[in-house]
């Protein structure tokens, strides 16, 4: 029976059809899975204030009054939305002028942040970073002269922990290439400088 015949060609095709647009759609989502798997960029931060917390450490302004710093950011994929960037970077610390002239203190700094974007990281979405660093302090501390007795003045701890939780937008510009703006709240653990929110902005280049 040709009709008989037709039909179950017909249904034989129709099946293989369905396979293969499952299979596509297998395919196309594997293959956007696998994109943003990484991203390089840098960042530069500026902070806002800087406070001591009362009955620990010294007052707003009383020896640093800002920071600021730049980082070469590495960006690496855990799952979906979730990635770990780990940064390298270079801090300048401003003492108060008024009472400290001449005083001057930078850090080498590693930071380590776990970022969880919204939606996917190539479009624009908000996104939550949380984690801490570590830095390395090089302080440049002239003597003064104090009623004929020569002494340091306070100066940075010279290995400084702190966390640092961060709330931002990725903003693309064009392919792969997204602009990355937010705020920063870094703690501290130090007794002359505690809370240090901050902007940040910069660059990300993801590779696929």
């Amino acid at each position: 029976d040709i009709l008989a015949w037709l039909k179950k060609q017909g249904d034989w095709i129709i099946k293989k059809l369905i396979l293969a647009a499952i299979a596509l759609i297998l395919v196309t989502t594997s293959l956007q899975a696998a994109k943003n798997k990484y991203g390089f960029g840098g960042s530069i931060d500026k902070s806002l204030a800087v406070f001591g917390l009362e009955g620990y450490g010294r007052t707003s302004g009383d020896l640093i009054e800002s920071t600021f710093s730049f980082f070469g950011n590495g960006v690496f994929k855990v799952n979906r939305k979730t990635y770990i960037n780990f940064g390298i970077g270079y801090t300048s610390f401003s003492y108060n002028t008024n009472d400290y002239p001449g005083f001057s203190s930078n850090s080498f700094d590693l930071k380590l942040l776990g970022v969880t974007y919204f939606d996917k990281p190539d479009d624009f979405t908000p996104y939550i970073g949380y984690g801490g660093f570590i830095s390395f302090i090089t302080n440049d501390n002239p003597l003064i002269d104090n009623e004929d007795e020569y002494f340091v003045q306070p100066g940075l701890e010279e290995f400084l922990i702190a966390l640092d939780g961060k709330f931002g937008f990725n903003i693309p510009l064009k392919e792969n290439l997204n602009a990355d703006v937010g705020i920063e709240l870094k703690f501290y653990l130090s007794e002359y400088i505690n809370l240090v929110p901050s902007l940040n902005a910069g660059v990300v280049y993801w590779l696929d």
